[in-house]
């Protein structure tokens, strides 16, 4: 939360980030060797995890 009592700045970074983590397992989406189901498992984990993580702190 910002002094004034915005939290504006804060979800614009997290979700710059969840868009990061997104295209840092875009190389899992290419595989063809692995399932549809384990590439979504995989990649809501990582976003998820990185637009929860400060909810937590």
């Amino acid at each position: 939360i910002s002094p004034n009592g915005l939290v504006s700045d804060e979800i614009s970074i997290r979700i710059q980030k969840a868009h990061l983590a997104f295209i840092n397992s875009r190389h899992l989406l290419r595989r063809r060797g692995i399932r549809l189901s384990t590439k979504g498992r995989v990649c809501c984990a990582a976003v998820r995890f990185v637009l929860l993580y400060v909810c937590e702190t």
